[in-house]
């Protein structure tokens, strides 16, 4: 028989924590964007040499060297090579989060062929022979798995499994990356970003932990990736940086290299590996890089959680206020009347919604609301 769960105690308290404490940091979400970059790059620039590679006639081939050309084009395949990033990073979350039963975790069927933990499993393990490098066995699995999570997985399969209520996963909404298979070596080095902090100084590499990865934190980095776009290079390109960043850590700026003699030796990004080496980005490469223009266009900015939770604050005042009014708490007693239940019937319209920091926020706060006004109405029950 299914056992029943022992109820939360102190539930406010427990919520109030649970908001407080999933929550990365300002210079965590510029890691995530910083990976999510170079991610994008090697997606898209993978996709196009998959296809490439798989061209039926030269004609074909042409066609697919002057997409190149197109700036819609390289939009469209930058959106689509970000909504795989971020399918990774919700099933990384989801791993994680065994509680909300999103995906199988304690198959075994889906933990060896299908999870991400495998992968991370194999995060480290070299790719030594040309199979493997090039093999599409971790692309294959990932598509299937993004399948499942959008149509559901019955026991055919060798596990059951929830279709989400989600167009994320829907890979016939995608149009550039359909049929795309990216080879082992690429899916791999993305795994170990997603997975691993970066090295420092006094120690090395650790695992990340997606169990604190919110929706805000999700938020947060799509809203600073607004600010990139995606271009295919038109001519070789160099990095430029200030001569003080020896790594240009604080930003670097892509300019032909036919200026390179307009620029001090020290101002040009050199391979981390070949300090003598320029970093050359080849004529046809695609480029993801942070672009102002984009945000001021789509009027996108992030919005502080400081802001959200104030304005949120006091916008539900009046509500919060009416109700514990009508529970009428006097010296630890109930005196009125239950009302919890009315949050339950509210409804939430945000006409400016982005990454959904203000529509969160009330969320949250309503949460709380609920299970202290449901908190007082049980302890009355009690006494």
């Amino acid at each position: 028989a299914a056992q029943q769960s022992a109820p939360l105690l102190m539930p406010k308290a427990t919520s109030v924590w649970m908001i407080d404490n999933t929550a990365l940091t300002f210079k965590q979400i510029a890691a995530f964007v910083g990976i999510t970059e170079i991610e994008v790059e090697a997606l898209a620039n993978e996709a196009i040499e998959y296809r490439l590679k798989n061209a039926a006639t030269q004609d074909d081939k042409r066609k697919i060297v002057e997409l190149r050309n197109s700036d819609n084009f390289a939009r469209e395949l930058k959106d689509e090579c970000l909504n795989f990033v971020y399918r990774l990073l919700f099933l990384f979350y989801a791993e994680s989060r065994e509680d909300l039963e999103i995906l199988p975790m304690k198959d075994s069927t889906y933990q060896k062929g299908y999870s991400l933990e495998m992968l991370r499993d194999l995060e480290m393990v070299a790719l030594t022979t040309e199979s493997s490098r090039n093999g599409y066995f971790f692309s294959e699995s990932l598509w299937k798995l993004f399948d499942f999570l959008h149509t559901g997985s019955n026991l055919k399969n060798g596990f059951q499994m929830r279709p989400l209520d989600s167009p994320l996963f829907d890979n016939d909404a995608l149009i550039h990356l359909q049929g795309i298979q990216f080879s082992n070596k690429v899916l791999q080095e993305i795994v170990v970003r997603l997975s691993l902090s970066e090295r420092t100084k006094n120690k090395g590499r650790g695992r990340i932990s997606y169990s604190n990865l919110g929706i805000n934190q999700l938020g947060s980095v799509y809203e600073s990736l607004l600010s990139y776009s995606g271009f295919f290079a038109r001519e070789d390109l160099i990095e430029v940086k200030s001569a003080k960043d020896k790594n240009g850590s604080d930003g670097t700026f892509l300019v032909p290299k036919s200026r390179r003699d307009d620029f001090k030796e020290a101002e040009i990004l050199k391979d981390s590996e070949h300090l003598e080496q320029d970093v050359v980005i080849p004529k046809g490469q695609f480029v993801y890089r942070l672009n102002g223009r984009d945000r001021k266009n789509s009027a996108s900015y992030y919005t502080p959680e400081v802001l959200t939770q104030c304005t949120v604050k006091y916008t539900l005042k009046g509500i919060i206020e009416k109700l514990k009014e009508q529970q009428a708490i006097v010296d630890g007693k109930l005196t009125g009347t239950n009302c919890a239940d009315e949050i339950l019937k509210l409804k939430i319209l945000e006409p400016a919604m982005g990454a959904a920091a203000f529509h969160n926020e009330v969320i949250n706060q309503l949460a709380v609301a609920y299970l202290e006004l449901k908190e007082n109405e049980q302890i009355m029950c009690m006494v």
